[in-house]
């Protein structure tokens, strides 16, 4: 009789044992990664909650960042945080993204987390239990004139709890895009197919970048960099060969100092 007590409890005790361990495995669907596009943004669509079930919630200061009050400055990169708090095993997936799903400036991976969907979104590596758990990643600001930018965020607290988050940053229009007068640079032709002119005038002697840049705000190549001494000058810059045809935009900046604008090549 004993024996079967102590065979019972046993087989109780390992089954309670593999109930544990399925329960916590499955507390997090996707412990290496969330599936892209399920930010439940406008463009996305989705969220946490079209793989775990129920209805995610929103809560606020979930997405934080480093980006001052005075909003970002074009090019510049800057450290964005995600917190997620609750019992339980925990994941996410942030995008900066236009209204029309567009992917806003360009991430970069930190501990922990990887990108996935191209680049347009990072999500954590592991799934953790740690409350509150926090990762962080890089942004590196789009084109100046880009405007407001949203991160969109969805996270999952277990298996069945998610919620969502979003951080508006605004772009800081005091600086870049306009400080040179269109009338002192001109960018011709316009649409282009080979070669695109650019002539300026430095008034001292400068720094000069022209960087090339895609719709959504992410820098291709550097057409030019090189300093240069006072007086006109005029660049021929080969554009052929080096994207394909579409909208781009094109900025030069003059020691710190810039203006962008919209090309089309054919």
């Amino acid at each position: 009789m004993i024996k079967k007590i102590t065979l019972l409890a046993t087989a109780l005790f390992a089954a309670g044992m593999i109930t544990t361990y399925f329960s916590d495995k499955g507390a997090m669907s996707n412990p290496s990664g969330s599936p892209a596009s399920y930010t439940g943004s406008p463009g996305d669509g989705q969220n946490c909650a079209n793989c775990h079930g129920g209805t995610s919630s929103n809560v606020a200061g979930w997405i934080t960042s480093d980006i001052p009050g005075t909003g970002y400055i074009a090019g510049s990169t800057y450290h964005i945080t995600v917190t997620v708090t609750g019992i339980g095993s925990k994941g996410f997936e942030v995008s900066p993204q236009n209204t029309s799903g567009v992917l806003q400036g360009t991430l970069i991976a930190g501990t922990g987390t990887h990108l996935i969907g191209s680049g347009k979104y990072v999500t954590q590596s592991s799934s953790s239990s740690s409350n509150p758990k926090t990762w962080s990643f890089q942004w590196t600001a789009p084109v100046a004139g880009t405007g407001n930018v949203t991160f969109y965020g969805a996270f999952a607290v277990t298996m069945s709890v998610t919620k969502l988050s979003t951080l508006l940053v605004q772009e800081n229009t005091g600086v870049g895009l306009n400080e040179i007068s269109e009338n002192e640079v001109s960018f011709f032709p316009n649409p282009v197919k080979d070669l695109i002119s650019v002539k300026y005038s430095l008034n001292c002697y400068s720094t000069v970048l022209i960087n090339l840049y895609s719709i959504d705000g992410k820098k291709i190549i550097s057409l030019f960099n090189n300093d240069q001494q006072t007086g006109e000058h005029s660049q021929q810059l080969r554009i052929k060969g080096i994207v394909d045809a579409g909208i781009y935009f094109i900025e030069i900046n003059i020691s710190g100092k810039s203006t962008i604008k919209k090309i089309v090549i054919e």
